[in-house]
């Protein structure tokens, strides 16, 4: 697989984990409308049944998915992506490891062969592969990271899903469920119940194409290694050794000065 496609699927698991897997699939049924009633075939009593949820255990779903909530001053998740796409092998991604690092206003995120800087008065992404480096301005982080969960509570009834949970050992999984959604079959999030560290995010995404067949459908499974929340960005990245200004312009130090450079302002 071509590393640009990687970097564009990998773009993607980033941007899922950081606007709320669950509700970022709920929300692709808005944009779906026009496949029609013969393509997506849903149960009649799927839909008519009314579920009802243990208190108890949305309850815990609310909390846990609160672990990834914006008021968070610092944390630092790290751990390893797997993409199965069971319609086409090529965009499948294999044991690529991932690190979020966030502290007040300064944030560090390492994906495969890109890193990724936002600061104070700078903004840095390095492409490693490519050898090439875009600064700018610090951009403004302004997207909630997960959505209100009282909204997505609502979702869940909307949207069919049952809600689930299994436990092996001190770790325990929450699971929503409905196999003839348009767009996520299945949310799945499992931690450790001492700790409450979320240990993996397992999602099944519909193919549109074939929205029956479970072989076509792509899996994401995300596993954490660590997930802290505490934060030190300058371990993960010394931008004194990356870059630095002359005048007003910002320059590459000599590790990288093969590197493309591109000026945003």
């Amino acid at each position: 697989m071509k590393v640009k496609g990687k970097i564009r699927l990998l773009l993607l698991t980033a941007a899922l984990m950081a606007s709320g897997l669950l509700a970022w699939a709920i929300k692709l049924s808005i944009s779906h409308k026009q496949v029609s009633a013969k393509t997506v075939k849903i149960k009649k009593d799927s839909v008519a049944v009314k579920i009802s949820y243990d208190p108890a255990l949305l309850k815990k779903f609310e909390a846990l998915s609160k672990l990834f909530g914006e008021d968070k001053k610092a944390y630092t998740y790290a751990g390893i992506v797997n993409i199965a796409n069971g319609a086409d092998s090529s965009h499948n991604i294999k044991n690529l490891n991932f690190l979020f690092c966030k502290d007040a206003n300064s944030c560090y995120a390492k994906t495969g062969p890109t890193e990724t800087y936002n600061g104070p008065g700078l903004y840095l992404y390095l492409e490693h592969s490519s050898k090439r480096a875009i600064i700018s301005g610090e951009k403004k982080m302004d997207t909630p990271l997960l959505p209100d969960m009282g909204k997505l509570t609502d979702n869940l009834q909307n949207e069919h899903y049952e809600l689930k949970d299994s436990k092996a050992g001190p770790n325990e999984t929450i699971s929503l469920l409905n196999e003839h959604h348009i767009s996520c079959k299945e949310y799945a999030l499992t931690y450790d119940t001492l700790n409450h560290h979320v240990s993996r995010i397992y999602i099944r995404l519909t193919n549109l194409h074939w929205p029956m067949d479970k072989a076509k459908e792509k899996v994401m499974d995300i596993r954490f290694t660590r997930f802290d929340s505490s934060a030190d960005v300058s371990a993960h990245m010394d931008i004194n050794k990356i870059a630095y200004k002359d005048g007003d312009q910002w320059k590459l130090m000599a590790p990288y000065k093969n590197y493309e450079l591109i000026r945003i302002p």
